[in-house]
């Protein structure tokens, strides 16, 4: 789950400190078992994944909300606003194509598309806000594309197709919540998330079917949104207070590195030739540009 970094992140010229790279990682990790999580799941269906995954994770953070904020939790609501209502329904598209991406196509292709968020980011910031983008950032948005390209050659039949394409809109949805959090700095992550999650259970409860979910299943969509989302966010929004907005971005890495990994560890889901190289060029070129960006500032 990408995080619009740079929103929630100490400014880039704060010092590091250790406790927040460790609750980033964290993160990263925790996010990163959202494929091998899913893949587990019988044969529940795609709403009803949704539904029951965004209900647990709407309580987990209301509750987290309620123990940190207090009294203050409501207030959090009503001051975001409209700014935080449209993130909200970007995080929704995302949970929502997320699921949709992995039962369409492979855990390597889903989160390495969506590493390409900020990049995508910073191409809409060009054109909404006029932000400039530096010639290496340019340079980067290209190698993304043709890793991208890549990845995408290979799919086999039209489902492939389209969840790849459902994870190249994760990656845009992802990116208009940056650009919006740019725009509007006080929007507070935990009230934006927990508001998309609600909108993502108002969607998919007309087409779930709650009552048919096996208990194991149950249970593991209950991890898929208290744990996997809910407890990944908490971590992160705690931890990327205390380190810069470019070292939160280089450390979101470990998830499309590690997710493809577990897949391939205990359920022998190998990532193809074109999914290895496109990937390997998408991550090397976001790391690279969020390196020379942290070197910079």
């Amino acid at each position: 789950m990408t995080i619009p970094a740079a929103a929630r992140a100490a400014p880039a010229a704060a010092p590091v400190q250790p406790l927040g790279l460790l609750l980033v990682a964290a993160s990263a990790v925790i996010w990163s078992t959202g494929g091998l999580i899913l893949r587990l799941v019988g044969e529940t269906d795609d709403w009803t994944v949704i539904f029951w995954r965004s209900v647990s994770a709407c309580v987990f953070l209301l509750v987290f909300m309620a123990v940190r904020d207090g009294r203050a939790t409501p207030g959090l609501f009503r001051a975001m606003g409209l700014p935080g209502l449209a993130v909200g329904a970007c995080f929704a598209c995302a949970s929502i194509s997320l699921v949709v991406a992995l039962s369409l196509t492979s855990v390597a292709k889903t989160l390495l598309i969506m590493s390409a968020a900020p990049l995508v980011a910073a191409l809409l910031g060009r054109v909404f806000l006029g932000e400039a983008v530096r010639p290496a950032t340019w340079a980067t948005i290209a190698a993304v594309a043709a890793g991208v390209a890549i990845m995408v050659s290979d799919a086999e039949g039209e489902g492939a197709l389209i969840g790849n394409l459902f994870a190249l809109l994760i990656a845009i949805s992802y990116a208009g919540a940056i650009v919006i959090t740019r725009r509007h700095h006080a929007i507070r992550m935990t009230p934006a998330v927990c508001t998309g999650t609600a909108i993502a259970v108002a969607v998919s409860a007309p087409l779930a079917m709650p009552l048919s979910v096996p208990a194991p299943d149950l249970a593991l969509l209950v991890g898929f949104g208290a744990g996997q989302l809910g407890l990944g966010l908490a971590l992160f929004v705690s931890g990327a207070r205390l380190i810069p907005a470019a070292a939160t971005a280089l450390i979101g890495t470990i998830e499309p590195i590690l997710g493809p990994l577990w897949v391939w560890v205990f359920l022998a889901e190998r990532p193809t030739s074109a999914a290895l190289l496109g990937g390997g060029i998408v991550l090397i070129s976001v790391v690279t540009n969020t390196l020379l960006d942290l070197r910079r500032r």
